[in-house]
Formats: structure tokens, sequence, C-alpha cells
């Protein structure tokens, strides 16, 4: 029972912290790659990707937000790295699919790609944000004007992240090589 209580409560901190931020952002990019996706299937098949799209994914961004922004207050160990990176944007993914397919969405596979393609990184970006205190809800939360106008520097530093984790990672393999081959 007390597990379950528990999750009760993070289900209650989840639907508190609804992340409007999240939902107006995603909402409009996504709408525009749905939009975009089914350009070439006609301008008629492009609108209605487009207002599927906007007619459910504030929802679903919003609460998908919300579980970023818990994630990025908890240590970066295991499955706290992997949840709000693969899990969380399946979940998204899995809704989306379910939505357009029952909607008729044109270019189902091509809007589903193109979308998938987007969290890659906009998911990473967005943890990368909130650990630094943008795009969050609630108390400690600032203006999204204020979140707008760092994101140049957010970007930067994102980039720059990406940057070091790749150059880590080469010498971490080089290293590794030369450690095997002495071994041998």
């Amino acid at each position: 029972m007390h597990h379950q209580g528990r999750r009760a409560t993070i289900a209650g901190q989840l639907a508190a912290a609804w992340n409007w931020k999240s939902a107006a952002l995603s909402t409009a990019l996504r709408g525009a790659v749905f939009f975009a996706a089914n350009l070439d299937a006609g301008l008629p098949a492009a609108v209605h990707a487009l207002v599927t799209e906007l007619a459910f994914r504030g929802v679903l961004s919003g609460a998908l937000g919300a579980a970023t922004q818990w994630f990025s207050r908890r240590p970066q160990r295991g499955w706290r790295v992997a949840t709000p990176l693969i899990l969380l944007p399946a979940l998204g993914h899995a809704g989306e699919l379910l939505v357009h397919a029952l909607a008729g969405t044109a270019r189902l596979a091509d809007s589903i790609l193109a979308s998938v393609a987007f969290s890659v990184v906009s998911t990473a970006f967005t943890l990368f944000a909130m650990r630094r205190g943008a795009m969050i809800v609630g108390a400690e939360a600032v203006s999204l004007r204020h979140d707008l106008r760092r994101l140049p520097a957010l970007v930067g530093g994102f980039i720059a992240a990406i940057g070091r984790g790749i150059y880590h990672g080469v010498i971490r393999a080089v290293t590794l090589g030369r450690r095997t081959r002495w071994a041998l």
C-alpha cells in the first residue's frame, strides 16, 4: 500500500506541475513539423495534420514537461537518465501515433519520423535547460520571456556540452584501446 501511495503522490505532483511552457512551445513546434511533413500531400492534408497535433499535443507535452522537470531535479544516474531521454519521448510518440492514425494523417510515417528526430534533440535540450532553471514552472520559475531571452546562451552551452561529451568519449576510447593493447 505504501508503494501505491508513493505513486499517487508522484502523479499528483506531476498533475500540479503541468508544464505550460513545454505545452505551448512543443505544440507550436511539433504542429509545424506535422504541417511540413504533410505539405506534399496537399494543403488540406497539412492543415489536417497541424490541427490534429494542436488538438492533443498541449495536454501531452505539458505532462511530459512536468515529468522532465521532475527528473531534471534528480541526480543523473541510471534510470533517471534513460527515462526522460528515452521512455518519456517513447510514450509521447506512442500517443502521437495513435491519435494521428485515428485521425487519418496523410503522411503518418513521415510525420512520426520527423517528430522522433525532433525529439532526439529537443528532449535532451529541454532537460539541459531545465537543469539550469529555464523552461520550468512552479515556485522557482521565471517568465517565459526571460527563458526565451536565455535561449541563445543555453543553445551555445548545449552545443558545447555535446562537444565536450564527444571529446571525453573519444579520449576514453583511446585510453581504453591503449590499455587493451598493453594487456594483450
